[in-house]
């Protein structure tokens, strides 16, 4: 159960220990993101958005010594902004706007508008590919962050590890044996979604095209997997296969299920004999 902020009720945290230590950032900022949240019509996202790269921001205005390392190894991240679209750059540009005179209003800090308003541009742009969803032990979505080292991680559909928080803290598990040299790697969309669902959230988030074993393989790869899995003796005869709808006439994302040696898809109705 996450705590709210008894002040703006718009923060939340997932402790008092939590919440006292982040009093220091959210004490000069409390009341004006009640302001805030009602000019962007009571968006919580994207209130928590502007909040975090106002935060950012004010780390490079500071220009404290204690953190070049990390202005460094956010710097190194990507922002794929040549990949955005007109429309989406308008919006970050307003966003930056808005995060800019957040900061400047609330921390005493020398202001610069116009450089403000770039550096908090490059920002947002950063965030787009590499802010993650912070999750309770439930899998809810409480919150975003920047974890600096977990964003140079790599995508796979066929992941070697996970991502798990135990609250702000980020924890990579690892759910295979990984040998020495082997490059680790998460995937950064539901693995269990078809395909075509993953291929379209990655081109869509992310801007690449996945080429990984799992999105390379076809149809009948997939089955011709079962059958090995199912010889080997790791399946029992019981055991249905599940599979994306054969049906290429229709965008269709059902699922056909094996019955006998037939597959029938469970949303349009396909029926496909393969042997």
């Amino acid at each position: 159960r996450l705590l709210r902020c008894s002040r703006c009720k718009i923060l939340k945290y997932c402790s008092v220990g939590c919440q006292r230590v982040d009093w220091i950032h959210h004490e000069s900022e409390c009341l004006s993101i009640v302001e805030l949240h009602k000019q962007l019509n009571k968006n919580v996202t994207l209130s928590h958005t502007i909040c975090l790269t106002a935060r950012t921001l004010q780390i490079y205005k500071k220009d404290q010594h204690e953190l070049i390392n990390q202005i460094e190894q956010f710097e190194f991240l990507q922002s794929n902004y040549n990949n955005f679209s007109n429309d989406f750059k308008e919006s970050l540009s307003s966003l930056a706007i808005k995060s800019a005179k957040f900061v400047n209003k609330n921390y005493n800090l020398n202001s610069d508008n116009d450089n403000d308003v770039n550096l908090a541009f490059q920002i947002l742009s950063k965030f787009k590919t590499n802010v993650l969803t912070i999750s309770d032990s439930e899998m809810r979505h409480i919150g975003i962050g920047v974890y600096l080292i977990a964003s140079l991680i790599n995508h796979s559909c066929e992941p070697n590890a996970v991502v798990i928080f135990k609250g702000q803290t980020l924890n990579l598990l690892a759910i295979k044996n990984i040998e020495p040299q082997t490059q680790i790697t998460i995937s950064y969309v539901e693995i269990a979604t078809s395909t075509s669902k993953r291929q379209s959230e990655l081109k869509q988030n992310f801007f690449f095209d996945c080429n990984c074993n799992i999105c390379s393989q076809t149809n009948n790869q997939i089955i011709q997997n079962f059958n090995n899995l199912k010889q080997m003796g790791f399946l029992s005869e019981q055991y249905k296969v599940a599979i994306k709808c054969f049906n290429n006439r229709i965008d269709c994302f059902g699922i056909s299920t094996k019955m006998d040696d037939i597959y029938k898809c469970s949303t349009c109705n396909f029926v496909c004999n393969i042997n």
